[in-house]
């Protein structure tokens, strides 16, 4: 299970959540008429598995480079196979892109392009 957390990059995850607190606070927050409570949930949930799976999906294309420069990876290393890491970064994409449109319709768009 930690090797697949590493392809994630779960401290690297933390950033991308301010994106979403920043952004939200700027457009009102809670406290904004068309905001419902739960949408920041869903978008910080959105924004873990798109970035979660895109650093993943980067792991499974340039494993290669990584074998010969960051061989202590998980796939490289061993520890995960490059099929398998493909099919987490995919689940991690698809709840991605289902959380963003449980936010709205348009974070869902937005987590689909």
């Amino acid at each position: 299970m930690r090797s697949y957390l590493q392809l994630a990059r779960p401290a690297n995850i933390v950033t991308a959540w301010a994106d979403v607190l920043a952004g939200f606070a700027v457009t009102g927050g809670i406290a904004a008429v068309h905001v419902q409570a739960d949408t920041l949930g869903w978008l910080l949930l959105a924004t873990t598995g798109l970035y979660g799976g895109g650093v993943a999906f980067n792991d499974v294309f340039d494993a290669g480079l990584d074998a010969v420069e960051r061989p202590e990876r998980p796939i490289p290393s061993g520890r995960v196979s490059r099929r398998n890491a493909a099919i987490f970064a995919g689940l991690l994409l698809f709840v991605g892109i289902a959380a963003g449109f449980a936010a709205s319709p348009a974070a869902g768009l937005l987590a689909v392009a």
